[in-house]
């Protein structure tokens, strides 16, 4: 399993907390991208992963039933280690994921591309993720292109969830303060 140093790993775990994404938290803007992925890359599975320290969970998801799975038998723990696409034409011949239990068992993953969603403070903070159950010859410039653009839009989205939480935080603060001065 791929994980960052201690120190980087325990910072991009608290810059994930930010966010407050719970489990059951539903937010339809990653849902629609989610969407648009699915349909633009023609592909039964698309989704976004946020990656615990021990697992990785699944604000939003299509074409799969699970909400979460183990950061063990995660792919998109791996593209915690470099903002570059992570692209796995054929699980069968990739010796990282060809004995991953998702291969051999449902899902049954052949083909997976992921994009590292990047922090405004630089911590990768999971993926946006493309999943096919037959294999692909990977994916041609102008795809690559639409699935940065995509997970562009999954960290705006991110991003304004976690500035909506900050200023509501300062909000409850200054309220808070105005009560104990009355």
């Amino acid at each position: 399993m791929y994980r960052p140093s201690d120190h980087v790993e325990i910072d991009r775990l608290n810059e994930l907390k930010k966010y407050e994404m719970k489990d059951g938290f539903v937010h339809v803007g990653l849902d629609r991208i989610v969407s648009l992925a699915k349909h633009l890359f023609k592909v039964p599975i698309a989704l976004i992963s946020l990656v615990e320290s021990e697992r990785q969970f699944f604000p939003a998801r299509l074409g799969i039933e699970a909400t979460e799975t183990s950061r063990a038998s995660s792919f998109c723990a791996h593209a915690l280690m470099s903002r570059a696409l992570l692209i796995v034409p054929d699980t069968h011949a990739d010796a990282r994921f060809s004995e991953n239990l998702h291969v051999k068992e449902a899902p049954q993953i052949r083909f997976y591309a992921g994009c590292p969603l990047v922090s405004p403070n630089g911590f990768i903070l999971g993926t946006l993720c493309i999943v096919d159950t037959v294999p692909r010859a990977g994916l041609g410039a102008d795809d690559q292109r639409a699935l940065r653009d995509l997970g562009a839009l999954v960290e705006d989205q991110l991003e304004l969830r976690r500035a909506t939480i900050e200023r509501n935080d300062q909000r409850a603060e200054l309220s808070e303060s105005g009560v104990k001065r009355a």
